[in-house]
């Protein structure tokens, strides 16, 4: 149902108001998020778009029981130090080289934010990062940089490496298989690839050697962070089990949130741990953020704006798939260096599943395209990624202070190179 001009225009200035309010952090984003949800509802009301019990269909709940579902895996897992273990096992790896140890750690974080989501990786090894370089009077500084970088790509391994990788994989109802199958050749190419360079723009930065004494590192014990040995094994054995679930859910005729919620509550369950506190820490203001801009968009779709949206795409892409994706790609990235990629995601995929409907064009390419837009844009500048924000905070912790310039000088010309390698790929997939 598309409304009128007048219904269409009041959307876009709540959507404004609402973008607004989350760029400038005038208010928590979820307060923000529920704001709009309320006004977006009562507008929808008042005009009859739709009625009150419309609302609960908004709502992705099947999304935010995966969101939830992970969050009390790490949340547990978490308590027992199976991460900063498996960090200082890589540090044991790299025979003490600082550039060895700086390609571990890079690839550690590509790995851990593709099982465990990228704002956990970098809260967990850019914290170790500090703690473990600073003893030993080496500059963290362009390792947290290229862990801040690299945690956004290695989230492009699996469908639970990054929130807008669970959005677009919802609508367009991926397997875990088949988006690992078809993205983390991708991904760990583009690690690779940024890695080199970055050890390239860091030669001057990172020393040859260690200035500590090697009695020092040699006496550092993985298992000195593992706090409780028994939870430590519970969480790799229940880890490992999710993940293998992740992969073959759809033949044991199970969904994801299924998946994601029953790991879980068992390991929660198997822990001893107590469940009201472990559910406290939760971080409940992202859930509900989902909530509120889940009513927020729903309404806005039913006002027609998205579609009048798609339209005006589609009249430029006409049935060009490369011109599409193109645009795609470079909306969603340019718009995530300033938005976060999460409101993003959820404003445009109603508008991808219009335009594919009105161009006719395949629509898996266009998803893609949306996702490695809106997760790669982030590395643009420090404030465009969740990962990147967290890092700053780290680093100013410890006593480190990395500017807004340092960053971008470093990070945008990455993204403008990552973004151009996944259009190619899309494009040489897909055919253009």
């Amino acid at each position: 149902m598309v409304a009128s001009t007048l219904v269409i225009a009041i959307y876009v200035l709540i959507l404004v108001v609402i973008y607004t309010l989350i760029i400038t952090e005038v208010v928590h984003k979820s307060i923000a998020a529920l704001i709009g949800a309320a006004i977006g509802g009562m507008v929808g009301f008042l005009f009859g778009l739709f009625d009150a019990e419309d609302i609960v269909s908004f709502i992705d709940f099947r999304t935010l029981g995966i969101i939830v579902g992970v969050m009390i895996l790490v949340e547990v897992s978490r308590g027992s130090g199976i991460f900063q273990f498996i960090a200082l096992k890589a540090i044991k790896a790299s025979g003490y080289k600082p550039k060895r140890l700086f390609v571990i750690f890079c690839l550690l974080t590509a790995f851990l934010g593709g099982i465990i989501g990228n704002i956990t990786t970098m809260l967990i090894v850019g914290t170790l990062t500090v703690l473990t370089l600073t003893p030993l009077r080496i500059n963290p500084i362009p390792f947290l940089i290229a862990e801040a970088i690299i945690t956004d790509i290695g989230s492009l391994m699996t469908l639970i490496g990054n929130i807008p990788a669970i959005l677009i994989s919802r609508s367009a109802e991926w397997t875990f298989l088949q988006f690992t199958t078809f993205s983390m050749p991708f991904s760990l190419t583009l690690v690779l690839v940024v890695i080199n360079i970055l050890l390239f723009r860091f030669k001057d930065d990172i020393p040859k050697e260690f200035r500590a004494e090697m009695p020092v590192l040699e006496e550092m014990d993985p298992w000195v962070v593992v706090t409780d040995k028994k939870l430590f094994w519970k969480s790799l054995m229940i880890l490992s089990l999710t993940i293998i679930l992740f992969t073959t859910y759809d033949k044991l005729h199970l969904t994801l949130e299924v998946v994601a919620m029953l790991c879980g509550i068992l390991l929660l369950f198997l822990s001893g741990m107590d469940p009201e506190e472990v559910l406290r820490s939760l971080d409940w203001g992202t859930v509900f953020f989902f909530i509120g801009f889940f009513v927020l968009i729903g309404s806005v779709e039913r006002s027609g704006l998205l579609e009048e949206v798609a339209k005006g795409l589609s009249h430029v892409v006409g049935s060009n798939l490369l011109i599409a994706t193109l645009l795609l790609i470079l909306i969603g990235g340019l718009l995530s260096a300033i938005i976060d990629n999460v409101v993003m995601t959820l404003t445009l995929i109603p508008v991808v599943k219009d335009l594919s409907v009105l161009t006719g064009l395949n629509i898996t390419p266009l998803w893609w395209a949306l996702l490695y837009g809106v997760v790669l844009g982030g590395n643009f500048t420090p404030l465009a990624s969740p990962c990147g924000i967290i890092m700053l905070g780290i680093a100013k912790k410890e006593g480190y202070e990395i500017s807004f310039k340092e960053f971008v000088k470093i990070g945008a010309p990455l993204a403008i190179l990552q973004i151009f390698i996944s259009f190619i790929y899309v494009i040489r997939v897909f055919g253009g």
